[in-house]
């Protein structure tokens, strides 16, 4: 694995300069967390408990990183689990049934839908002002609780209010 004369790692691609363990510092890494992959699982779970924003923070910065490797990961994700998928895109969609008033006329609906076209059209998401999956409330899911956001600020929202006094929503003819 270590040419031992020349102190660098011999794993394909590295060059890294070998360090006490006999590998680099990267190999010797990734060697500990197959090795104590449980414990690390739990210590992760643990920090992240312990401070969630902090958490999310530090993946909305990899994630920035590197867009394209996450989309490629999510893709394959999504395909290796479509079960998972197909179950939450169902209670998604039964839930905004659920939320759709039955007071709610043909004209609203239209206008629902119009919204959503013109969102595509813009590449914008379209967001419900009060979450329709809220963890202590539910908003409607009615023209007037819609709003158009960039993709990036609706991911920042997720199933939240914006913070007081902060508007998130993106005018569609200035987009």
């Amino acid at each position: 694995m270590v040419d031992k004369q020349s102190k660098i790692c011999s794993q394909p691609d590295c060059g890294g300069h070998v360090l006490a363990h006999a590998v680099c510092a990267l190999h010797y890494r990734k060697q500990y967390y197959r090795r104590n992959k449980a414990k690390h699982n739990m210590q992760m779970h643990a920090w992240r408990a312990k401070d969630p924003n902090r958490a999310k923070q530090m993946v909305a910065a990899s994630v920035a990183k590197k867009p394209q490797q996450y989309q490629d990961y999510r893709k394959a994700w999504s395909q290796a689990n479509k079960g998972k998928v197909n179950s939450k895109t169902a209670r998604r969609r039964a839930k905004r049934h659920q939320a759709t008033p039955p007071w709610l006329n043909k004209q609203d609906m239209k206008v629902i839908t119009s919204f959503y076209s013109d969102a595509a059209e813009l590449e914008l998401h379209v967001d419900h002002i009060l979450p329709i999956q809220g963890t202590s409330f539910s908003g409607l899911h009615v023209p007037w609780n819609l709003q158009m956001l960039t993709p990036h600020s609706n991911k920042v929202k997720s199933n939240s209010l914006p913070p007081h006094g902060q508007q998130l929503a993106v005018n569609p003819k200035t987009a």
